[in-house]
């Protein structure tokens, strides 16, 4: 799901190209929410929408993943980078937003970016199969 509907096509097509089965839609998350799963993977890049977190985490189906990798505080006060203080992540916001979840992997660090350096957290992280 994505607001962008070039990003939509342009997954949908890498995914025909790789002989991938994917759902894709057009969805503007901030109007409409997240729809129910269960899903087995969810990745959010580069997108903030704290409200999300407890979604999230319930959608995933038991073993599903979740991706997660967005910008930090540090981007715009160390850095200089223009964003929206409001999406921006705190140190250690990520894991601590997830705590049903399983984490495999966290990081929090300053790395190239395009033409640029950007202050990044993410996060591996499964939701524990059904017992």
């Amino acid at each position: 799901m994505d607001v962008s509907d070039v990003a939509v096509e342009a997954l949908r097509a890498a995914a025909a190209e790789r002989g991938i089965a994917v759902n894709v839609a057009w969805r503007d998350l901030e109007a409409s929410g997240l729809p129910a799963g269960p899903y087995d993977l969810i990745v959010q890049i580069h997108y903030l929408q704290r409200d999300l977190f407890g979604p999230i985490a319930e959608a995933l189906g038991p073993g599903g993943l979740l991706v997660l990798e967005t910008f930090t505080k540090p981007d715009l006060e160390d850095l200089g980078n223009q964003v929206e203080a409001r999406y921006l992540l705190d140190p250690g916001e990520l894991p601590a937003a997830f705590p049903r979840l399983e984490v495999i992997r966290h990081r929090e660090a300053v790395v190239a970016h395009g033409d640029r350096r950007r202050a990044v957290a993410g996060l591996v992280a499964r939701r524990p199969p059904a017992s």
